[in-house]
């Protein structure tokens, strides 16, 4: 089911690119192809007129403006070539937060998913996500643009201008945590274990925490891609060897709480208690977290703070002496039931 996010973005290149000439169907028309409610549709078009891509004629419908130039002065151009299929709640809220704390410097955003070049006069910044834009097409745009005004979001690259969450900081604070319950025997679900994207990040701090320890295990299960990841069969194997581990692993970090929340299911299938038995974090803070008992501990994006920091530094992209490249802000812990201190059962 699509969000308006992503039928705003759907709708806005639909009209660019002349495929509506005159104007859209109708709102039950678009409720229907996007199985969506009428309210999600009539949001996205609310965003289309504040853009004055559109205008409505009471009992007439809803038409393409002859003018489709935006209310803003300046524009920031977020490449995201995976926007439509993205499914990630977190990122449209910072996404939508970072809108409106740019809209108050009379900034608007323009998403744009098929590598087209932002119109140099209006450009205030480019915010590339990952590497969805590289090579040649990089090249061109740094052209076309001033690369000082190009910024990445969350790619974890040495010598560039990035702004993004410290995933390597969660990686290492998630052993630490159970380091100091007292967990001696670490499993660590992973998977995607590509350079310069979070989930790589999150492993090294992970392999950072781990030094000097000489009383710990640690092992890493590595799930492969992504495509893998969501594979049952490599799931249950997964789950299976560390369970059957001769380790006896007392605790588990997963690198996305739907992972976790599948491991703590197969753990409970199996009779194996959580946390009395293992202890079990996740990564997101995702809603359906809470309705698991126990509770999963996890980790949160602070997509406020992060939306704040990045209009701030976008309203001026150009970086004074000595201002860092990069930024990055830390996740949050957020501590539920699913985590047991051994310490306090020592005691006892």
């Amino acid at each position: 089911m699509a969000r308006y996010p992503e039928i705003f973005a759907v709708l806005k290149e639909r009209i660019e690119s002349n495929f509506y000439t005159e104007r859209l169907p109708s709102l039950t028309a678009l409720a229907r192809e996007f199985q969506v409610n009428i309210n999600t549709i009539q949001r996205a078009v609310g965003e289309l007129k504040r853009f004055n891509l559109v205008y409505s004629i009471n009992g007439s419908g809803i038409f393409i403006s002859s003018k489709t130039s935006t209310p803003y002065r300046k524009i920031v151009t977020l490449y995201m070539q995976n926007f439509v299929k993205c499914n990630n709640p977190v990122l449209y809220e910072f996404i939508d937060n970072l809108q409106q704390e740019l809209a108050r410097f009379d900034i608007g955003i323009a998403i744009s998913m098929h590598d087209a070049l932002p119109d140099a006069a209006t450009c205030q910044a480019v915010l590339i996500f990952t590497r969805d834009i590289q090579g040649e097409k990089l090249s061109e745009l740094k052209n076309h643009i001033m690369p000082d005004k190009i910024y990445y979001f969350d790619c974890f690259a040495p010598n560039i201008q990035m702004i993004g969450v410290d995933n390597a900081f969660a990686g290492k604070e998630a052993i630490e945590y159970l380091y100091g319950r007292g967990h001696r025997k670490i499993g660590v679900i992973a998977y995607s274990q590509v350079p310069e994207i979070s989930f790589y990040e999150r492993v090294r701090g992970v392999k950072a925490a781990a030094v000097g320890k000489k009383d710990l295990k640690l092992q890493i299960f590595d799930l492969g891609d992504n495509q893998s990841t969501a594979d049952e069969t490599v799931q249950q194997k997964c789950f299976e060897q560390i369970l059957n581990s001769d380790a006896a692993f007392d605790a588990v970090f997963c690198l996305t709480d739907r992972l976790a929340v599948q491991f703590m299911v197969y753990c409970q299938e199996r009779g194996v208690k959580v946390p009395d038995d293992i202890s079990i974090i996740g990564y997101d803070n995702n809603t359906f977290t809470k309705l698991f008992s126990p509770g999963l501990t996890t980790f949160e994006e602070p997509y406020k703070e992060l939306a704040a920091i990045t209009a701030r530094r976008l309203v001026r992209p150009l970086r004074s002496i000595g201002e860092p490249m990069q930024i990055l802000c830390k996740p949050i812990l957020i501590e539920r039931n699913s985590v047991k201190d051994k310490n306090t059962q020592q005691g006892d």
